[in-house]
């Protein structure tokens, strides 16, 4: 769930903690731990514009995990428009992290070409989960 544009201030405000939580497992529970937490933080005064989106035209591989409850596809849905010469991959059924040959590939095309130009947007399959043993 996104918290939405935040014109206010601070990253959370306490009016949108409860419409962004609502129907999720934990609640508020994390969000609170977390704003919390943050309350010791040094306070600073951020620039106009300081959260508009990021526009580039620097070559950017996006690889988002399908099942990534750490950074969901729709945090880099929020980022890629702004990313002019870009592939994107989803990694199926596992999280942003998880290296794969496909992947590998990819990065490895965006290195060497210094470009996009040959790398292909699309899925990776998943990563077979190894054997798991009792004994």
């Amino acid at each position: 769930r996104s918290f939405g544009p935040h014109t206010r201030g601070r990253l959370i405000e306490e009016d949108d903690v409860a419409p962004a939580t609502r129907g999720t497992i934990l609640g508020d529970y994390r969000v609170r731990e977390q704003m919390a937490a943050c309350e010791a933080w040094p306070k600073a005064a951020l620039p106009d514009g300081y959260r508009e989106q990021v526009r580039t035209t620097v070559p950017t591989l996006f690889v988002s995990g399908e099942n990534d409850a750490a950074l969901p596809l729709w945090f880099t849905q929020r980022v890629v428009p702004g990313s002019a010469n870009r592939a994107s991959v989803v990694a199926r059924n596992q999280g942003h992290t998880e290296w794969s040959g496909c992947v590998a590939d990819r990065y490895e095309r965006l290195v060497r070409d210094g470009s996009t130009r040959q790398v292909a947007s699309g899925t990776c399959d998943d990563v077979p989960a190894p054997a798991f043993r009792l004994k």
